[in-house]
């Protein structure tokens, strides 16, 4: 199996931090740890994608 070519891949991130039902906690760190993936991603174009908002 060959590796993706990074200039015709797309990554997705999706992270909720908040939730709308009671019964849920919040969950600031979501927020956190996928703007940091997106970041990290980001440094390295050779391996990652490039950050399209």
């Amino acid at each position: 199996m060959s590796r993706p070519d990074p200039s015709r891949s797309t990554a997705l991130l999706i992270g909720t931090a908040t939730h709308s039902q009671q019964a849920l906690e919040d969950l600031p760190a979501v927020r956190a740890n996928v703007t940091e993936l997106a970041r990290l991603r980001g440094r390295h174009p050779a391996r990652g994608h490039p950050i399209r908002s």
